[in-house]
């Protein structure tokens, strides 16, 4: 799987994720409508088996564009933090179809078991 890290010229039409806009984080993610989250590498690398290790992430400077929405990255990002999981079953079954691409694609594993049961 190929990130593509780009400089931090943050686009006007940038804006940033309430949820997810640590000061202190390591790396910083693009949405594909937009949206920055600022992400601790540390939890990627607890949570997660397929964002880029630590050791290969981009520099302070760069951004990392992803190919899913906003909301889809909203929910994924908080699978990967220690807080109470986001209720899913309220969701239409478009967005809990993209939620479960992503977190197969980025192997978020309790993503991966909630969306398998609502899914089944």
């Amino acid at each position: 799987m190929a990130f593509a890290f780009q400089p931090l010229g943050v686009s006007p039409n940038d804006t940033q994720s309430a949820a997810f806009n640590f000061p202190d984080a390591n790396v910083v993610f693009r949405s594909s409508d937009g949206v920055l989250f600022h992400i601790h590498t540390a939890n990627l690398d607890f949570a997660s088996d397929g964002f880029p290790p630590t050791a290969i992430t981009p520099e302070p400077q760069e951004i990392v564009q992803l190919s899913e929405d906003e909301t889809t990255l909203d929910l994924l990002f908080r699978f990967v933090y220690p807080r109470m999981l986001p209720d899913l079953e309220g969701l239409t079954f478009e967005t809990l179809a993209q939620l479960a691409e992503a977190v197969e694609k980025y192997q978020v594993h309790t993503g991966m078991k909630l969306c398998k049961l609502l899914m089944a």
